[in-house]
């Protein structure tokens, strides 16, 4: 069974991104609730996440940040995005994009 996350992605032209080795999905549905990849996390368990890969980053060798691809419904709170980019950041993720709905499926980044 496949699940899926119904999403209202707002319409907008963007530069693609070339694809990161590591790339984490998170979605934030339109009731404002955190999906990694296609699971439903609660936002402290979304905290350990960005707290356990910013760790491994500080253990690895290479500079392997991992980037963040944030798929946020239109109509979902401003407060929502910016609380899940304030976290990330704050455990050491920067590289972080969005992805937009568009003529092609593509990604701009911040």
């Amino acid at each position: 069974i496949k699940q899926s996350i119904v999403l209202d992605l707002p319409d907008v032209t963007a530069t693609p991104l070339s694809q990161e080795a590591q790339s984490i999905k998170i979605s934030v549905d339109k009731q404002g609730q955190y999906h990694w990849d296609e699971n439903f996390i609660k936002l402290e368990n979304l905290e350990e996440k960005f707290s356990q890969l910013g760790h491994q980053r500080k253990m690895s060798s290479s500079d392997s940040t991992p980037s963040v691809q944030i798929y946020a419904d239109q109509d979902v709170k401003y407060s929502k995005v910016a609380q899940l980019m304030s976290l990330a950041q704050s455990n050491g993720i920067t590289k972080i994009g969005f992805i937009v709905d568009g003529e092609n499926k593509q990604v701009a980044q911040k």
